[in-house]
């Protein structure tokens, strides 16, 4: 299939490119955790993992808890829609009158909101549709850019994207009609497409960028290093001690919160800080630890303690 043969080139490209991965995922092992989601992977995001699985900074690792990721990825979704309804007015028209009691409104749109395609995660904020596990499942699924309402065309299908991923070139079209349509996800992109009539990256860019100049500013004015990462992958900013030192941990915005993520480990745990403020307060409370203590599991346990579990715990 054109399709297959496109992902497999781009598996290659990017493999030259430096990027890291470990040996696909065994029919088996796709098998238990589309049975522990009660999903299945699509077709195309399917032969991608049985083929690798990335690894690294916003990949969601299927190897280890996939109940937990799916908290984190895919439930975490319709928190984040909940989100906008209580705090963005997010409403859609097709719901009805909204109660004007906000907790009403929370609830009336849980209801709706459980009855919406679900979606699993590519990389990051990138997603493409999962399939419903007594469903068959079709290829040229579309790949969505997400963040709660926030909803946009990233690539016509998973090799699309994976092609704009390898070539680095501009930036995907925010909307494109002829794309398959996924019920509600394909609306969002649509409506926001009319609101923001120029690529997604650089509207994050001008949004939040001024907010990881000041953590990164923050740390340094400390003598630690932060770097703001670019927005081909995840876009936020990484911290660490020294320049010889690895990557320790990042800091990314979500939405109207912000979240702490740890390099090195596998499960890939994150903290949810509200402000930007709690983030700088952590950000230099984690990097303080680090210096004092050194060590990974030390920090996670400082974090743990003070922000309670991760999300992946």
């Amino acid at each position: 299939m054109d399709i297959e043969r496109s992902i497999t080139s781009s598996i290659a490209a990017l493999k030259s490119q430096g990027m890291q991965f470990e040996s696909g995922l065994t029919a088996t092992e796709v098998t238990e955790v589309e049975t522990e989601l009660a999903v299945k992977f699509p077709l195309e995001l399917r032969f991608f993992l049985e083929a690798v699985l990335p690894v690294g900074l916003g990949y969601p690792n299927w190897r280890c808890k996939p109940a937990a990721l799916a908290s984190r990825f895919i439930s975490g979704q319709i928190e984040d829609l909940l989100f906008d309804v209580e705090s963005n007015e997010f409403w859609r028209t097709e719901w009805g009158i909204r109660p004007t009691e906000t907790n009403a409104a929370i609830e009336e749109a849980r209801s709706y909101l459980s009855k919406v395609p679900l979606l699993i995660p590519i990389h990051n904020i990138q997603y493409v549709k999962c399939v419903a596990a007594d469903q068959d499942d079709r290829l040229d699924n579309p790949v969505f850019s997400v963040q709660a309402s926030a909803v946009l065309h990233c690539g016509r299908n998973l090799a699309h994207y994976l092609e704009w991923w390898v070539n680095n070139g501009d930036d995907p079209q925010a909307f494109v009609e002829d794309y398959s349509e996924v019920p509600f996800w394909t609306d969002l992109a649509r409506e926001n497409c009319e609101v923001v009539s120029k690529p997604y990256w650089p509207v994050i860019i001008d949004t939040i960028y001024p907010e990881y100049e000041k953590l990164k500013n923050a740390a340094s004015g400390e003598g630690f290093i932060a770097e703001i990462l670019k927005p081909d992958g995840l876009f936020g900013v990484s911290f660490r001690i020294l320049d010889a030192d690895p990557l320790r941990f990042w800091v990314a915005r979500r939405d109207s919160s912000f979240v702490l993520g740890l390099y090195g480990s596998k499960e890939s745990p994150s903290y949810r800080l509200d402000t930007l403020d709690d983030a700088i307060e952590m950000s230099l409370a984690a990097m303080r630890r680090l210096k004092s203590r050194g060590g990974y599991g030390d920090l996670q346990e400082m974090l743990d303690s003070r922000l309670g579990d991760s999300d992946n715990s």
